[in-house]
């Protein structure tokens, strides 16, 4: 007889912690393990079904993604100006860095284990693995986008200094992008190369490696939404405006659907084109390839976590109203 499943968008566990979450999590190597911050100052480790494994507590907030390394070492930055280094069971703190300013950016790690992240204090930071500081490069203003890799080994990260840096990996800079307003969001590398990016000026830029403008596509709202990208080339974002967008490789609108609230978090997608997201509405959404609403799912509190997609299928994401929830998709 074969095993029944639950319905799309069924409630399959909650995981309460003591405060906000706006942290998004991130899955350990088997997907074994979920990690996840809260603004309680903890990092979680929870089991598939829910249940804590551990917790380390920081000095505040955490609303950065944890990353985790090649040796399963769960990397994550707080609000008390610290970047952290985790064993992976038990949680015991390996090592720190001490920047100085908070850090809502979340690590990006290359293939030598070279770990990258940025602050407040404006410097994005490569870091060894045992934490000693390779180089440090200032942009200027806060970095609270997270950096990104391409296969070259280039660095990509947004400043609030309303500009958009490529670096090379020994922190040279190769070239800048200027846009109209400050870039919280993090960018996303098509298979082309294509680099694509969103700033707090309303707006999705398209960039190639040497950073020539090839479009961009104009919302009504900041965008903080790391783009998600389709097999078949159609770009998802969300926009403070309330919607989240589909958009042509060409930078045409597909589409677009209504939500009541921002739309800060990244989109992410499923083999079948689904794409699931949430709002500050409070609402995690599943939306078909042609826009049209799949399921909804209601929490109590704004949804600014970028959701989780396990391989079985289920969905885990972070809610302001202190819950951890995972989905049937």
């Amino acid at each position: 007889m074969a095993e029944s499943k639950d319905s799309p968008g069924t409630l399959l566990w909650s995981f309460p912690t003591e405060f906000r979450v706006s942290s998004s999590p991130a899955a350990g190597r088997d997907q074994e393990a979920i990690y996840i911050g809260s603004d309680d100052c903890n990092v979680y480790a929870l089991t598939h079904s829910g249940h804590k494994i551990w917790s380390t507590h920081t000095g505040d907030a955490i609303a950065a993604t944890p990353r985790i390394g090649p040796d399963g070492t769960i990397y994550v930055g707080s609000r008390d100006h610290h970047f952290y280094a985790l064993q992976s069971v038990g949680g015991e703190i390996k090592w720190t860095h001490a920047a100085r300013a908070a850090i809502y950016s979340s690590a990006a790690i290359d293939a030598a284990g070279v770990i990258y992240v940025g602050a407040d204090d404006g410097l994005l930071y490569a870091l060894e693995p045992d934490g000693t500081v390779r180089w440090s490069y200032n942009t200027g203003d806060r970095v609270t986008s997270s950096p990104v890799i391409d296969d070259d080994g280039h660095i990509y990260v947004g400043s609030w200094s309303n500009r958009f840096y490529c670096l090379d990996r020994n922190g040279e800079s190769r070239w800048t992008f200027e846009t109209g307003d400050a870039v919280h969001a993090t960018a996303a590398i098509g298979p082309d190369g294509t680099i694509y990016v969103g700033s707090d000026d309303g707006r999705l830029y398209a960039l190639d490696r040497e950073g020539t403008l090839l479009w961009s596509f104009a919302t009504d709202g900041c965008v903080w939404s790391k783009p998600a990208i389709a097999p078949d080339g159609t770009l998802y974002i969300g926009s403070f405006d309330h919607f989240l967008y589909a958009i042509h490789p060409d930078g045409t609108k597909k589409w677009a659907a209504r939500t009541r609230g921002k739309v800060s978090c990244s989109p992410v997608t499923d083999a079948e084109g689904t794409v699931y997201f949430g709002s500050a509405d409070g609402g995690v959404y599943a939306l078909q390839p042609e826009g049209k609403l799949a399921w909804s799912f209601k929490t109590e509190g704004l949804v600014l976590s970028t959701p989780l997609l396990l391989d079985d299928g289920t969905l885990i994401v972070g809610s302001w109203d202190h819950n951890v929830y995972a989905l049937q998709t």
